[in-house]
């Protein structure tokens, strides 16, 4: 199990849990609607395609909460106790890790994806999220030797000069143009 998140789902003031299998196809995602300490009512978000990578946030601007999950993202209809999310396939890579920060500067969401595999990339996210992501990359497979390691806190601006750099288990890259486009 992994694309854990704790994020207002439903839009009734409390954390949910969004949790979700690992699965290189039609990995199952579900959230568990939070009613109390000891009560949790688990419902059917949809299915992603990701190693454990996933996160929330809301992607489209409709005030939902919806959900990167490797090369697929789900869009919250609203009504997520009785409807699943609607998956889109946006293009990004199968990840282990996943996160959202603006690494190009211009005040919207990115996505930051790392695979062991394919390598650290990060994703401008169209105005229309459903369309497909433009991928950029900060280090390949055979620079980026590491499993895992990007995980929420692991963007940020590590040397002070205004933009977002990115930290993994292995290294920090320092996103040198600001934009995202050179990396060292």
């Amino acid at each position: 199990m992994g694309q854990t998140a704790l994020v207002d789902i439903d839009g009734d003031g409390d954390l949910d849990w969004v949790s979700g299998e690992a699965s290189h196809s039609q990995g199952r995602i579900f959230w568990w609607e939070y009613q109390g300490p000891n009560t949790w009512i688990r419902h059917d978000l949809g299915k992603g395609n990701t190693d454990v990578g996933g996160t929330a946030a809301d992607l489209n601007g409709d005030g939902w909460p919806d959900v990167f999950s490797g090369s697929k993202i789900l869009i919250n209809t609203g009504n997520p106790r009785k409807e699943a999310f609607i998956a889109y396939e946006i293009g990004a890579i199968h990840s282990h890790d996943s996160e959202l920060a603006d690494i190009n500067g211009d005040g919207r969401l990115d996505a930051i994806a790392n695979s062991d595999k394919a390598g650290l990339f990060w994703f401008e996210i169209p105005a229309d999220c459903t369309k497909p992501w433009k991928k950029y990359t900060i280090a390949t497979a055979e620079q980026h030797k590491i499993h895992g390691g990007v995980s929420p806190k692991a963007v940020g601006d590590i040397d002070g000069d205004g933009d977002n750099d990115v930290v993994t288990g292995q290294a920090w890259y320092e996103n040198l143009d600001g934009k995202g486009l050179t990396w060292r």
